[in-house]
């Protein structure tokens, strides 16, 4: 609606005033807040990250891009960069990414999350692990609670394992990292790393840290674009459904002018979006009257137009019958009154003119202000 701030789909600012497709999944932005998308009940498909914020002895920490990558890890992240954007769907661009975590991390198990709420709800989207988890993947609840925050997070315990924290001993966990995927400033998913096992403490391969930062950025940029292409894909389809209406809508209004005997007319019904609820009908009865009518739906849009349709056609079927505006109105009245919503409605202003013997017999549906201009008087 024109507002200062906007309101954002996947990063994606949209256009004031035009309808856009919405899928599951979708990041609707309205700042300071962004909503996710989902025609699911609360909880389906969803994954409880595993509870370790009260556990002391846990250090999670966020951090940044601190020391430059190497001559091998800056190799290693530019053939990343190829695969990641040559990935053709969210599917693909997880599987190049869990891949390439996995390798230049030396971390065993690789997922990519998807945050449902901020109760710790997630989705996977993908994951890859080296040897099957008893129970399945579980995930570090701090360590999603900081990259929310769209900061990289990692997770490191004490070099003794008698300190290390209870949750992290059940989850057998000795290394971690979670990196945010960001689509604009909405973290619209989680790359997760992380080693378990029983033997000797496994940690973090040098640079692994600033590999992933750099891999996350990548990622984003890439969801980022498969996103804004599928917006595009929606909003082709959507505007080529829309103009496919109202073709059709234009269809069923009568020609822009045309002359009945001694009555000539001249009309033109044009919506204030791609469709509209406004509507005209000029329609030559059998005993030689013409009736005409002139309607208006409440509101805009794609509801309005097909309330203006049926009316127009039932309207029009009512008048060719019966060629009296009263019953003809009240007919239609009760054909919308018990199907449209509450607040909705529509005005109509219907009339039978009789040339021969010059008479005009209307009906005032709540439309109003009808004038009558005689040559050379002034209106009533």
């Amino acid at each position: 609606l024109s507002s200062r701030w906007g309101t954002f789909v996947n990063g994606v600012r949209l256009a004031a005033s035009r309808p856009t497709p919405i899928n599951e999944g979708d990041l609707i932005r309205v700042a300071p807040w962004t909503f996710s998308f989902s025609r699911r009940p609360p909880g389906a498909e969803a994954q409880r990250s595993h509870n370790d914020l009260l556990t002391m002895q846990t250090s999670v920490r966020p951090v940044g891009q601190e020391q430059p990558l190497g001559g091998d890890m800056l190799l290693r992240l530019l053939e990343a960069a190829a695969g990641i954007h040559a990935a053709a769907d969210e599917q693909a661009l997880a599987a190049v990414l869990l891949e390439e975590a996995r390798s230049g991390t030396g971390l065993s198990h690789a997922a990519m999350l998807r945050p449902l709420d901020n109760d710790g709800r997630i989705e996977v989207i993908a994951a890859k692990m080296s040897e099957p988890v008893p129970g399945g993947l579980s995930f570090s609840r701090s360590l999603l609670s900081t990259a929310a925050r769209g900061v990289v997070a990692e997770l490191s315990t004490d070099n003794a394992p008698s300190d290390t924290s209870h949750s992290i001993v059940q989850m057998r966990i000795t290394a971690a990292i979670c990196v945010p995927i960001m689509l604009g400033s909405s973290v619209a998913a989680f790359l997760y790393l992380d080693a378990r096992g029983g033997g000797n403490l496994q940690r973090l391969r040098p640079n692994a840290t600033a590999f992933c930062v750099a891999l996350g950025r990548m990622a984003g940029l890439a969801l980022a674009n498969l996103k804004r292409m599928d917006m595009e894909k929606r909003q082709a389809a959507l505007d080529s459904e829309l103009t496919s209406a109202a073709h059709a809508q234009r269809m069923i209004l009568p020609p822009r002018t045309r002359r009945f005997g001694p009555i000539a007319y001249a009309g033109l019904s044009r919506p204030g979006q791609v469709l509209g609820g406004d509507f005209f009908d000029v329609i030559p009865l059998d005993d030689g009257r013409l009736a005409v009518s002139l309607g208006d739906v409440s509101g805009k849009g794609v509801s309005a137009s097909v309330l203006m349709t049926a009316s127009q056609g039932f309207l029009h079927a009512a008048l060719c019958e019966r060629a009296d505006p009263g019953r003809a109105v009240a007919s239609l009245n009760r054909f919308v009154a018990p199907r449209v919503p509450p607040g909705r409605f529509l005005t109509m202003w219907v009339g039978v003119f009789d040339p021969v013997a010059r008479t005009l017999v209307y009906v005032d549906a709540g439309h109003g202000y009808a004038l009558l201009l005689g040559e050379g008087e002034p209106a009533q």
